[in-house]
């Protein structure tokens, strides 16, 4: 599971002057989100920021 917080992107705050806190209400219901799937054994769940790699597997 990936979650991509579009407007939260880091070059941002240099216009908007945001940056994401942990407390922030979207920060708190992404990890709402998150916790569950961790829980259940996901491979994967986190919250996307800035740059990352994925990477696909075919099998």
């Amino acid at each position: 599971m990936y979650i991509y917080a579009v407007g939260r992107e880091p070059w941002l705050q240099y216009f908007m002057a945001l940056e994401p806190e942990e407390d922030d209400v979207y920060i708190q219901e992404i990890n709402k989100l998150l916790e569950p799937c961790k829980n259940k054994g996901f491979i994967d769940a986190r919250r996307l920021y800035g740059h990352d790699e994925i990477f696909l597997s075919l099998d």
